[in-house]
């Protein structure tokens, strides 16, 4: 009689764990692994934006004697020519040794950046460089230099950072991120 009741036990507490087992993976499907809702989606694409812009304008650039992206940034708009190639900080550029200016450089780690952050993780972007808040498209520097991706429905997140130029005026940077 005892060992058919011991039986009986380990029986009833093979039932409990597959019980929790199955509760446990309903729990993982339904809630763990549920998409986010729409807002908490456009506030991750949104601060995305925000710290990516961030993080870079406080970046120093080792090619350009450890000067800030954000001084770069101005010194290209102060100094743009149609070009690309203005600016009057010299950079390295890369092994070879040869010096090019802040604009030329600023353009090539913005492409290195940006094909090893969101080009890797597969977010659309745009990023702008311009100097006319009421007129963005005919004030954007670097064109001809698509950063562009492609946005289903037109849903793009956008955040702007301002860069005081001297003596007066800005140049803006601006992000967007398809939602």
């Amino acid at each position: 009689m005892r060992k058919k009741k011991g039986q009986m036990e380990m029986m009833g507490l093979a039932i409990i764990v597959i019980l929790l087992s199955l509760v446990l993976l309903f729990i993982v499907r339904f809630v763990i692994m549920r998409e986010p809702t729409t807002y908490k989606k456009a506030y991750r694409e949104s601060e995305l934006a925000v710290n990516f812009l961030n993080a870079l304008i406080e970046t120093e650039a080792p090619d350009c004697a450890y000067t800030k992206f954000s001084t770069l940034f101005q010194d290209c708009a102060s100094n743009w020519d149609n070009s690309g190639t203005g600016g009057n900080i010299p950079c390295r550029s890369g092994n070879v040794g040869v010096d090019i200016m802040s604009c030329e450089y600023v353009k090539t780690k913005l492409l290195y950046l940006f094909s090893r952050t969101f080009d890797e993780w597969n977010i659309n972007y745009t990023f702008m460089m311009y100097t006319d808040p009421d007129d963005p498209e005919n004030s954007q520097m670097f064109e001809g230099y698509d950063f562009t991706g492609m946005c289903a429905g037109d849903e793009w997140k956008v955040r702007t950072q301002p860069l005081p130029l001297d003596p007066t005026g800005d140049v803006y940077l601006a992000l967007y991120i398809c939602e």
